[in-house]
């Protein structure tokens, strides 16, 4: 059987690592489908390493594509992205904002505050009406979104 990418350790070392990047990407452009995309190849690649039938190779792929993604999400929120935005956004400290005044803004579709020079997501449990443009009372910061109120 000829296969495009023969499948080895190695390989997957790269994928992995290719993957991590694109997921690293996603962290900042907040799509999530780079994410699962990213995770998918990394389960599929895994399940080539195996010399079994492609039924087992499809539940293989399946079944680690659905740990990973669950995973990924369970500690993301938590460690990644915050490790990541510390990295980043060196000289801006969003605890800073408490209290701050911000700019309620809706960019395709998603809801930020502009406060500081920067667009930081806003808390998706924060349900009041803003108009695009508003100045808004930023009431509390957590993991780089923004809690506000008119």
């Amino acid at each position: 059987m000829l296969l495009i990418i023969e499948p080895t350790v190695s390989g997957l070392a790269w994928v992995f690592a290719i993957s991590l990047f694109v997921i690293i990407i996603d962290i900042f452009f907040d799509t999530k489908i780079l994410t699962v995309v990213a995770l998918l190849a990394v389960a599929v690649y895994f399940s080539l390493l195996f010399d079994i039938s492609i039924k087992w190779r499809i539940s293989i792929s399946v079944l680690c594509w659905l740990g990973t993604t669950a995973a990924y999400f369970f500690i993301a929120d938590r460690f990644l992205v915050p490790s990541v935005r510390a990295l980043f956004t060196n000289g801006i400290s969003e605890s800073d904002a408490t209290g701050a005044d911000g700019t309620y803004r809706i960019i395709e579709g998603k809801r930020f505050v502009y406060w500081n020079g920067d667009l930081w997501a806003i808390n998706p449990h924060n349900e009041e009406e803003f108009r695009d443009g508003q100045t808004v009372s930023i009431t509390s910061s957590e993991n780089g979104k923004f809690t506000i109120k008119k």
